[in-house]
């Protein structure tokens, strides 16, 4: 069971990002009830996908990510395309993550030094990430496992003092004005389909463990930022700010906002190496380069664009969760099926899809990714 365990930490820890930290905000934007309905919708749409990859993973031999099996299932064309969105995507979490961090520890520091700016912290915790995404897969599963029971402690104590003070008025207001606002925010949130590779590797013989570890490694995300979504937007309303920390820990005290800048780091730092060993991954095993090369590629591309100046949390997440999650759904649907006709493995598990659900997957992305280009456009 430990090796269970280790691999459904790897998937909540991936999820479990500096997306959490907007979904108070994105919701309070569109009311609750949108918001909750938003979480729901994307959540079942993305353990769907998660499913399908699983299944891509375990009826293809070799270990790649996604660009190496979009190669093998959809030729040449498939894989540029994928290196593309994946490579996008990647960096735009891992710069929110390099930004966030540095929020975080500055926040939870500034109780022992006043010297340390967020700017500093967030090249403090560069230092830390480069270090572990070095030693690879050997040492982030045990760090996912060790932070994972850690990050719910906090979340208990913070839903436990938020509670009480919940005011139901908060819960019932609605803003159409921005109805699509969450919709980036939240897929971003919920994104974690390169842990799944590595899932499969932790399992080791037991790979018929991995839909179970999909199935509760995804859905125990979903209900964490339902009740924090809860949380923050009760207790703080449409004034929340884009750090829901921030906001709660303006109305509960400096304790929550000390626990919670802990809870954000940690959570932070758990999908920053995920998401890093992913990457490195894709550059050692799809582009037969070292793992020091990858290692500096991984790191030193979003701390550029860190120190070039783009800082928008919000900006960041809204644009790589939609434009980006959107492609990477569309694409895994296109290589799942092609995957059920030319896979070399056997898979322990098999999903069986209907064609209408997979057309609602794909139009719901659609118009996400063209909302979003003529957002930009604008």
């Amino acid at each position: 069971m430990k090796s269970f365990f280790n691999a459904t930490s790897v998937l909540i820890g991936t999820i479990v990002g500096v997306g959490i930290f907007a979904i108070p905000y994105a919701i309070a934007q569109v009311g609750f009830a949108i918001g909750l309905l938003y979480l729901i919708v994307l959540g079942l749409i993305i353990l769907c996908l998660n499913l399908c990859y699983g299944e891509i993973v375990l009826r293809t031999k070799k270990n790649h990510q996604l660009p190496g099996y979009a190669e093998i299932y959809l030729g040449k064309f498939g894989k540029y395309l994928t290196i593309f969105v994946t490579f996008l995507g990647f960096y735009g979490a891992l710069l929110a993550y390099l930004v966030m961090a540095g929020d975080f520890l500055s926040l939870f520091l500034k109780n022992f030094s006043s010297n340390l700016t967020p700017f500093n912290c967030s090249l403090l915790f560069f230092v830390f990430g480069v270090v572990a995404i070095f030693f690879g897969k050997k040492i982030i599963p045990k760090i996912e496992s060790l932070i994972i029971p850690f990050l719910f402690v906090i979340v208990l104590i913070i839903f436990i003092f938020g509670f009480p003070q919940i005011k139901f008025e908060n819960l019932l207001t609605i803003n159409l004005k921005h109805f699509f606002l969450p919709f980036g925010i939240i897929l971003f949130s919920l994104g974690g389909i390169s842990a799944i590779p590595i899932m499969e590797v932790v399992l080791e013989e037991k790979k018929y463990l991995l839909k179970k570890a999909i199935i509760i490694g995804t859905l125990i995300p979903l209900i964490l930022y339902i009740l924090f979504g809860l949380i923050g937007v009760g207790v703080v309303g449409k004034t929340m700010p884009e750090n829901a920390i921030v906001g709660l820990g303006n109305i509960l005290g400096n304790k929550i906002l000390f626990l919670g800048s802990i809870f954000g780091f940690f959570a932070i730092a758990s999908s920053f190496l995920s998401i890093g060993l992913a990457l490195k991954q894709i550059y050692h095993y799809d582009f037969n380069l070292n793992k020091t090369i990858s290692t500096i590629l991984v790191c030193f591309i979003p701390l550029i664009i860190f120190l070039s100046g783009w800082r928008d949390f919000i900006e960041i997440i809204g644009i790589t969760g939609l434009l980006l999650g959107g492609l990477d759904g569309i694409l895994i649907i296109l290589i799942y099926w092609q995957a059920k006709k030319r896979g070399d493995d056997i898979p322990s598990y098999s999903m069986n899809i209907p064609y209408f659900f997979i057309c609602f997957i794909i139009a719901i992305f659609s118009l996400g990714i063209l909302y979003q280009i003529w957002e930009i456009c604008k």
